[in-house]
This record gives structure tokens, C-alpha cells and sequence, in this order.
């Protein structure tokens, strides 16, 4: 399924007409490590505070629509 999504998404992207700006594998790895952090984060807190900073991120996300294989109800 996610191969899928990965191959859907693509296809879409490029049949746009949008020109996507390459991303640099410096900018991927800082927003892995963002996304890393924020996970450890919500580790240790408890499930009512969790789920307010999921939702929270979700919310607050600028491409929040892309959200909709996130694991978490919140997201959906």
C-alpha cells in the first residue's frame, strides 16, 4: 500500500505541469531530525497531552492535506 501512495503521488506531481524544487539531502535530514525530535518528545507524555500535540501538528502543518496516511486519528 504505502508503494502505492509513493507511486500515485508521483505520478500526480508530475503530471501537475508544477515545477517542485529539488531538495537537498542537507534539508531532508534536518527535517528528519525535526521529525525525530518531536517523536521522542511525544514519547513521554501522557495520552490526553500526546494526542493535543498531535492534533496540534497536524493543525499546523502547511501541507496539512498530506497528512492522510499519518498513523494517528488526530490526522485523518
Amino acid at each position: 500500500m504505502p508503494l502505492h501512495i509513493l507511486l500515485v503521488t508521483f505520478q500526480a506531481m508530475k503530471r501537475s505541469g508544477h515545477v517542485w524544487p529539488i531538495v537537498s539531502e542537507d534539508v531532508q535530514d534536518r527535517c528528519m531530525q525535526r521529525l525525530t525530535a518531536r517523536a521522542r518528545f511525544n514519547e513521554g507524555l501522557p495520552g490526553d497531552l500526546a494526542k493535543q500535540m498531535v492534533q496540534q501538528f497536524c493543525d499546523e502543518h502547511p501541507e496539512r492535506y498530506l497528512l492522510v496516511t499519518c498513523p494517528h486519528p488526530p490526522c485523518q
